[in-house]
Order: C-alpha cells, then sequence, then structure tokens
C-alpha cells in the first residue's frame, strides 16, 4: 500500500495557509472569550475545513497481494472499532455474589493502607492538617 499526499490549492498554487486562517480566527475568539459561539463555531469550522482538504488529496494504491492478505486486512479493518464499540456498550450490573466474594476485614485494612501510603503520602511530608 503507497500513501501519497501533497500540498494542496485553494485559489492558488500552494495555499494551505490560506485555510488556516478560519480556524486561528477562532481560537483567537476563544482566547477573548472562552463562550462564545461563534467561536466556536469558526473553530470547529476551519478544522473542518483542513481536515476535508488533507483527507481530498490523499491517494492511496493498494499494491498486489494475495487474497488470504486482504481479508485479513478487512476483517482487522472493521474488528478494531467493533472491539471499541463493543468496550463503550453499557454493561448490566453484577449482583450475585459469587462475582464478588466478601473481603475479610483484616485484608480490606491492609489494602486501604497500601492505597493510602501508595496514593496519598501527605501525611509522611508533613504537609496534612
Amino acid at each position: 500500500m503507497t500513501l501519497v499526499g501533497s500540498y494542496w490549492s485553494f485559489y492558488g498554487a500552494n495555499t494551505f495557509g490560506i485555510t488556516l486562517v478560519p480556524m486561528l480566527l477562532g481560537a483567537g475568539i476563544l482566547f477573548w472569550n472562552g463562550r462564545s459561539l461563534a467561536g466556536w463555531i469558526v473553530t470547529a469550522a476551519g478544522a473542518l475545513f483542513i481536515l476535508a482538504g488533507v483527507i481530498a488529496n490523499m491517494s492511496i494504491y493498494f499494491g498486489p497481494t494475495s487474497l488470504f492478505n486482504t481479508l485479513v486486512m478487512l476483517i482487522m479493518l472493521v474488528g478494531g472499532p467493533g472491539l471499541v464499540a463493543r468496550a463503550l456498550r453499557p454493561h448490566p450490573a453484577a449482583t450475585s455474589a459469587s462475582t464478588n466474594p466478601p473481603i475479610s476485614p483484616g485484608l480490606e485494612r491492609a489494602r486501604k493502607q497500601i492505597i493510602g501510603r501508595v496514593f496519598f503520602p501527605v501525611r509522611k511530608w508533613g504537609l496534612a492538617e
């Protein structure tokens, strides 16, 4: 597979910089007032304009390959987003006692002490009140 891209033109040769102007203008508006709806719209439109320009000038050439390799590539291409979507799907909460066995009080106390020493070592530095 070969991916070829180039600078794209917008009313002239190699004028990619002019496409940055709307996004920079929107960013400037957002620095002035972060709640400005116009600033968010102009920034998003500028980013989409840049993304569309990059995608429009991209050429992908597939080299000769076997059917097996092509199928493996395509299955992996759709399998990845499928696994991500599966991970983001809401899962039912575990309600049975067999999935979460009770922890002994001594083990629970030790776990809290370890977590306290690792993540909250403030007392050791004398910063806690």
